[in-house]
């Protein structure tokens, strides 16, 4: 694998995948397979298995949905794929590295960091921007 200077992995070449505008109607399953496309991999049988599972739990009426499943499952697939099903999402990770992960894997995700994140330039970038003159 490749990676640019930001440390996201380079692609020979994108599938050519309207995301904005998906054709109507799209099932999750089909959301599954846009995003193995995009990633350039097969999805697991076992990811097809949760979201077939997830399918019918919203079919049945469902508003919410917890899954909890083993490191290396591919739950950000299956995360990606509600998101491109219900057209709109905000995934929330507990960690940094998991952000990058999105980020680095699928290239078009806007990550938001805390303040603490950052080096403040009022402090010649010594500093994270907590410790900063213009934080009360």
């Amino acid at each position: 694998m490749q990676f640019d200077a930001l440390g996201r992995r380079l692609r020979s070449s994108y599938p050519q995948i309207d995301l904005k505008n998906p054709r109507e109607p799209i099932s999750l399953t089909e959301a599954l397979d846009l995003v193995g496309q995009f990633a350039g991999k097969e999805p697991t049988p076992k990811q097809y298995e949760i979201i077939k599972k997830i399918q019918t739990a919203i079919e049945s009426g469902y508003k919410k949905i917890l899954l909890s499943a083993p490191t290396g499952t591919g739950k950000s697939w299956i995360a990606i794929a509600l998101s491109l099903y219900l057209r709109s999402s905000t995934i929330l990770t507990s960690t940094v590295l998991l952000q990058d992960q999105y980020r680095n894997e699928f290239g078009f995700f806007n990550t938001v960091r805390g303040k603490k994140r950052f080096l403040c330039e009022q402090t010649n970038r010594v500093f994270d921007c907590t410790h900063g003159y213009c934080s009360a």
